[in-house]
């Protein structure tokens, strides 16, 4: 496993570990191999899980979603830029707002889905200074672009996890529409099409239907919420996260992310005036 110590003024503030090897070919003895390499932080564990067993079980999800091939596809991970990539992102993410550590785990992923509507990378932050990256081998347009974005998008989750509980419905809308706003502040890029997905109409219709549930932990609401296209269309609490966020910033007028993130769910709804 490749490690790459990130410096920011001489100090170090996070490790990118890349995970990759062309040698297996089962699903299984892939996992093994990246689950066995895989070093244990006293703080966050093996790579945001406490076990390695819970690491084992979360990885197939992540590295091979929908992909059914039997197989491990031949593949190279271009290391070397995705070093570059991620070292950009989190200095920069890292000076807007200032964390104690992070560590950055890059798997490969196998998933379409990834590749044709996530521009080949999606992310993931299962602990507070922790996030796992999932790039798609085959490069697509505007990879490099959206390797800023999910970096940046992913840190800001860590920071929330520093100062915050992550629990409800809530928490889950706010603080995605919380990570879009800092990743375009901190590395710039449009707005993404997750969080434009409805219109502002639709999404005060969703928000009305959703009040009596947003203090709900209950995973099956936040899928028909983000994701199942079904009641809500899709990425819906995307979209609201960010109108939330947008009227927030617009109220207060803070543009301090030191300030910004000491705010909980509630605290940004309130503020936002958002009904």
């Amino acid at each position: 496993m490749k490690v790459t110590i990130v410096h920011h003024a001489n100090k170090p503030i996070g490790k990118i570990y890349i995970a990759e090897n062309n040698k297996v070919k089962t699903k299984k003895d892939f996992i093994d191999y990246i689950v066995d390499n895989i070093p244990k932080d006293k703080h966050t564990g093996y790579a945001g899980f406490a076990e390695k067993v819970w690491l084992r079980r979360f990885l197939p999800s992540g590295i091979f979603a929908e992909y059914k091939g039997k197989t491990i596809p031949k593949y190279t991970l271009p290391q070397q830029e995705l070093n570059k990539l991620i070292t950009s992102a989190l200095l920069k993410s890292y000076t807007t707002l200032p964390l104690a550590y992070t560590n950055v785990f890059v798997f490969p992923t196998f998933s379409n889905f990834v590749r044709e509507q996530m521009n080949g990378s999606t992310g993931y932050t299962p602990h507070k200074n922790t996030l796992q990256l999932y790039v798609y081998p085959k490069q697509q347009r505007g990879w490099k672009e959206e390797i800023s974005h999910t970096i940046a998008h992913e840190y800001t989750h860590s920071a929330v996890m520093n100062n915050h509980k992550w629990q409800t419905l809530l928490d889950s809308i706010v603080y995605e529409g919380l990570a879009e706003h800092f990743r375009e502040d901190v590395v710039g890029g449009k707005k993404a099409f997750w969080s434009k997905a409805i219109s502002s109409t639709k999404a005060k219709k969703s928000w009305q239907k959703l009040k009596p549930h947003l203090h709900s932990k209950d995973y099956a609401i936040y899928r028909e919420v983000f994701f199942e296209d079904k009641e809500y269309p899709k990425w819906t609490g995307y979209t609201l996260g960010y109108e939330i966020f947008k009227s927030f910033l617009d109220n207060t007028k803070e543009k301090n992310w030191n300030n910004i993130i000491k705010n909980n769910s509630s605290q940004i709804l309130e503020k936002s005036g958002y009904k």
